[in-house]
């Protein structure tokens, strides 16, 4: 490796390193802020204090749900360029999902390392698909707008919002011709798959805007739940931490006031409410990624130890015969 090649490498990496040291410190400030708010601690100690068991319950379950949603949408995606089985791609996804966690993001580099390796996947295929999965996500944020604003703003909202959505499909389908024939359908499964995922990501929301105490409008949901998977994609931060707890409550303390669907009698929250509110939906997340993760990454180890075997014992027999 020459001169070049080594800076080249080193630079991502220094760029990662201070990604990841700024997300400790936003989560750091996220936890200051909330610890130093009366009323955020107020509303954190009347919402979980006084929470029925099935909505904590209700927290855990659906970012597993989100993990298994991923995992398909991501298995749509790859299927028509390698062969791979549900189950590997959905253990795939749950090992990055807590990598994310750790410094330098792993996850995602991780899972691009590994589909090259074990699925043949190349690079460039891998990232093309995460970027199909982007597109996915931003066409689905467009439809819950027109279902959303079609009866109380007309139809003009809900043409606008469906050319884009005919804008985005006709830049995406172009590009697959030179793809494998299954691709087109694909795209539709990743679209349904990625609206029932942002469903439930909007319900996440709209359980932790009523469990702390906030207007609990599924609007307002819609809106959270568009920013917190739009935080994820902030380069070098994993799962956008610290950046998405920042995000939803600076978007959680104005939507009442600024947000298109606002009510005509808003009430504003402190910013340090709405952190609050997201901090506990990321606590949620961690205590189910942790197992989760752990067991995703015990599985492609293991497969990989058994492929590997498999591989040197037929060399062995080939060399033998």
């Amino acid at each position: 490796m020459g001169i070049r090649d080594t800076a080249q490498s080193v630079k991502p990496r220094w760029r990662r390193v201070l990604g990841f040291g700024l997300a400790v410190l936003f989560l750091a400030a996220a936890v200051w802020s909330v610890a130093n708010s009366v009323e955020a601690m107020g509303r954190l100690r009347a919402g979980l204090g006084g929470a029925p068991a099935w909505v904590l319950v209700l927290l855990l379950v659906l970012p597993i749900s989100n993990w298994l949603l991923t995992g398909a949408l991501f298995h749509a995606l790859t299927r028509p360029r390698v062969a791979v089985s549900p189950g590997h791609m959905t253990a795939i996804v749950g090992a990055a999902w807590l990598l994310n966690f750790f410094p330098l993001s792993p996850g995602f580099f991780g899972r691009l390392a590994y589909q090259k390796a074990a699925l043949n996947l190349p690079v460039r295929t891998s990232v093309r698909i995460v970027l199909e999965s982007l597109a996915a996500g931003w066409m689905v944020f467009l439809f819950a707008l027109m279902a959303t604003h079609e009866v109380t703003h007309g139809w003009g909202r809900f043409i606008w919002a469906g050319a884009w959505m005919v804008a985005l499909l006709t830049a995406l389908f172009p590009m697959s011709r030179r793809q494998p024939a299954g691709l087109p359908s694909a795209y539709a499964l990743a679209f349904v798959l990625k609206s029932v995922d942002f469903a439930l990501w909007a319900l996440r929301y709209l359980v932790l805007l009523i469990l702390l105490g906030h207007e609990g409008e599924p609007t307002h949901a819609v809106a959270l739940a568009l920013v917190a998977q739009t935080a994820v994609l902030v380069p070098f931060i994993g799962n956008g931490l610290g950046v998405r707890e920042w995000l939803v409550g600076l978007v959680a303390a104005a939507v009442p006031t600024w947000f298109i669907f606002a009510s005509p009698t808003p009430h504003p929250s402190p910013i340090a409410s709405g952190v609050a509110l997201d901090l506990v939906g990321r606590a949620a997340e961690v205590v189910v990624a942790i197992p989760i993760g752990l067991a995703c990454a015990a599985y492609l180890a293991n497969r990989t130890r058994t492929a590997g075997s498999g591989h040197a014992a037929r060399s062995d027999a080939a060399g033998g015969s």
